[in-house]
C-alpha cells in the first residue's frame, strides 16, 4: 500500500487521539509538585497500612481471645466429662460388685434351700423310722404272744392224746393251725417292715441308710451355706471366731498336727 504524503504515521495518530480523547479532568491532571504528590500518596499508603495492620491486631486478637475463652471451656469441659467418666467406671465397678454378690446371695439362697430339703427328708425319715420301730415292736409283740400261744396248743394236743379225747385233740389242733397262720400272717407283714427299717437305718454312721445319707447331706450343705455366708457377711456373728478356728487348724496342720480336726 502506497502511503499519501502527509503527516507522520505517529503524529496522525497523536492527532487522533487528542480529537477522540474527552477532556481531562481535575483528577486527572497532573500535579505540579510530582514529589509532594509522592509524598503524600505515600503517606497515605503508610496510614492504611497501619489501619490495615491495626484492623488484623484486633481480629487476631479477639481471635486469640476466643481460642483462649474456647481452650478454657474446653479443659473445663473435659475436666467435668473426665470426673464423670471416672463416677461413671464406679458406678459400672459397683454394677459388677453387685452382680457378683447377687449371684453369691443367689448361690447361698440355693444352699439354704438345699440344706431346707435335707433336713425335711432327715425329719420325715425320722419319723417314718420311728413308726417303723412302733410297727415291729407291736408285730414282734403279737408273734411272741402266738408262740406262746403255739406253746400251749402243743401241750394242750399232747395232753388230749395222752387222755385219748378225740374232741380236744381236733380242738388243739385247729387252734395250733390258726395260731400257725396267724404266726405266718404277721411274719409276712413283718418282713417288708424290718426291710424298710433297714433301708432307712438309725441315722447313725454304723448305722447306714436313708437317714444317715439324708443327715449327711444336711450337715454337708450346712457346712457350705455357712462358708458361704460367712464370705458374704464377714461381720456377720461367728464369723470372726469361724475364721480364726481354720486359721489355727491351718497352723496346726502346717506343725504336724495332720489330725486336727
Amino acid at each position: 500500500m502506497i502511503r499519501k504524503p502527509g503527516k507522520h504515521p505517529v503524529a496522525e495518530e497523536a492527532a487522533r487521539d487528542e480529537q477522540t480523547s474527552e477532556p481531562l479532568t481535575d483528577s486527572e491532571a497532573v500535579p505540579d509538585d510530582l514529589a509532594a504528590a509522592a509524598a503524600d500518596e505515600q503517606r497515605q499508603a503508610e496510614e492504611l497500612f497501619a489501619a490495615v495492620a491495626e484492623e488484623r491486631a484486633g481480629y487476631q486478637a479477639r481471635t486469640a481471645a476466643i481460642r483462649e475463652r474456647h481452650a478454657a471451656e474446653l479443659a473445663e469441659a473435659e475436666r467435668e466429662v473426665g470426673q464423670q467418666a471416672k463416677a461413671t467406671d464406679r458406678r459400672e465397678r459397683k454394677a459388677y460388685d453387685l452382680r457378683q454378690h447377687g449371684a453369691a446371695v443367689a448361690h447361698a439362697a440355693d444352699l439354704r434351700a438345699a440344706v431346707e430339703l435335707a433336713e425335711h427328708r432327715a425329719a420325715t425319715l425320722a419319723d417314718e423310722c420311728e413308726q417303723v420301730t412302733e410297727v415291729i415292736a407291736g408285730l414282734d409283740g403279737k408273734l411272741s404272744e402266738r408262740a406262746r400261744d403255739r406253746e400251749r396248743y402243743e401241750a394242750a394236743v399232747a395232753a388230749a392224746r395222752l387222755a385219748g379225747d378225740v374232741s380236744l385233740i381236733d380242738e388243739g389242733r385247729r387252734l395250733l393251725n390258726a395260731t400257725v397262720e396267724a404266726v405266718e400272717g404277721l411274719g409276712e407283714q413283718l418282713a417288708p417292715v424290718q426291710a424298710r427299717a433297714r433301708e432307712i437305718g438309725d441315722g447313725t454312721e454304723t448305722g447306714p441308710g436313708e437317714l444317715a445319707d439324708a443327715l449327711s447331706a444336711a450337715r454337708t450343705h450346712q457346712k457350705a451355706l455357712t462358708e458361704a455366708l460367712d464370705e458374704l457377711y464377714p461381720h456377720r456373728h461367728g464369723a470372726e471366731l469361724r475364721r480364726n478356728l481354720a486359721e489355727l487348724r491351718l497352723t496346726l496342720q502346717a506343725n504336724g498336727y495332720a489330725g486336727t480336726h
